[in-house]
């Protein structure tokens, strides 16, 4: 959809409460500042943003962007931001010769440091929550995350579900980098998600403790 027709979208569907999930480009600060704009000016009454849940890392290339987003939305109240780690579902997309009996997770995380992630169903659901009832979420801020695990112990959680044998098979940044690439993500949204994994080698990736609820 372009850009030009989001206020005649907006005004004529009536549109008063707004998610915006971030695409992911690297003019997403740019696009995400016109959207807000154009949803304040057509009367929009609430925006909520799917965030991210190191957005506190504002050094990383990701932390920076989501901090400018949200920086400009809470410009604009009343909002809701919905921060969020790695989606648990994208460890299947690591998982190689699915259909033999033995899979392989390919991962440059440490097999044995916990971090925090969350499943698309579980954040769907939380997200219907909250557009369903934006009155209760003005201007707060929150972090969903599902109880820390290790590769090891999501490997086991696999065993247990399929009966097949899972095994962690650990690559380095660079091949997981060399990884992404072929698979046509580019490069600076490459190097991104190392980033993250580097935070979750180091134990900095823990995230849905009370401390990270702020009401």
């Amino acid at each position: 959809m372009s850009d030009r027709r989001l206020p005649e979208i907006l005004a004529e569907e009536e549109v008063d409460r707004l998610l915006l999930i971030v695409p992911g480009t690297r003019d997403r600060v740019k696009l995400s500042r016109k959207v807000i704009a154009q949803a304040n000016q057509v009367g929009v009454q609430h925006i909520a943003l799917l965030s991210m849940a190191s957005v506190d890392t504002a050094e990383s290339a990701f932390g920076s962007e989501y901090v400018a987003i949200e920086r400009l939305l809470k410009k604009t109240p009343p909002y809701t931001i919905m921060r969020i780690p790695l989606l648990t579902d994208s460890h299947l997309l690591d998982i190689e010769n699915p259909l033999k009996k033995t899979y392989n997770i390919l991962t440059p995380l440490d097999p044995d440091v916990k971090f925090s992630s969350i499943s698309a169903r579980d954040v769907g659901f939380a997200v219907a929550q909250i557009m369903f009832n934006t009155h209760f979420h003005e201007n707060k801020i929150y972090t969903f995350a599902a109880q820390p695990y290790t590769m090891r112990e999501f490997a086991s959680a696999v065993n247990s579900k399929t009966g097949c044998e899972v095994n962690i098979v650990k690559i380095s940044l660079k091949q997981s980098f060399e990884t992404m690439v072929k698979q046509q993500i580019p490069d600076w949204q490459a190097s991104g998600i190392n980033e993250l994994y580097g935070e979750i080698n180091l134990g900095k990736y823990i995230f849905g403790q009370e401390k990270h609820f702020q009401r």
